[in-house]
């Protein structure tokens, strides 16, 4: 892992700024890595930029970090406003389930 992706999951792991709740999930599991796959996530993100970048690559796509139970336990636990349904996977951004 470069010196700038471990910068840009650090800060994108912080929950200081502007990114969705799954971005600093998985940016966290991305730093501790240790999970099957852990490698290919990495080389996958190394030409990412920036944090809002690294979202957008993130939203996009399967990654192994989804197979943790960390991203299953956290990422998908609130009750979604929009539907009520625990394990939501649609985004409540404009006060619709989408």
């Amino acid at each position: 892992m470069t010196k700038e992706l471990r910068k840009i999951l650090l800060d994108a792991s912080s929950g200081r700024g502007d990114l969705w709740k799954e971005t600093e999930v998985a940016s966290r599991i991305l730093l501790a890595g240790g999970y099957p796959g852990h490698n290919e996530d990495i080389v996958a993100l190394e030409d990412v930029k920036d944090c809002i970048e690294l979202e957008n690559l993130i939203s996009r796509g399967a990654w192994y970090f989804q197979e943790t139970d960390t991203w299953k336990e956290e990422a998908w636990t609130d009750y979604c406003p929009g539907c009520n349904v625990a394990y939501c996977r649609g985004r409540y951004t404009t006060g619709q389930c989408e």
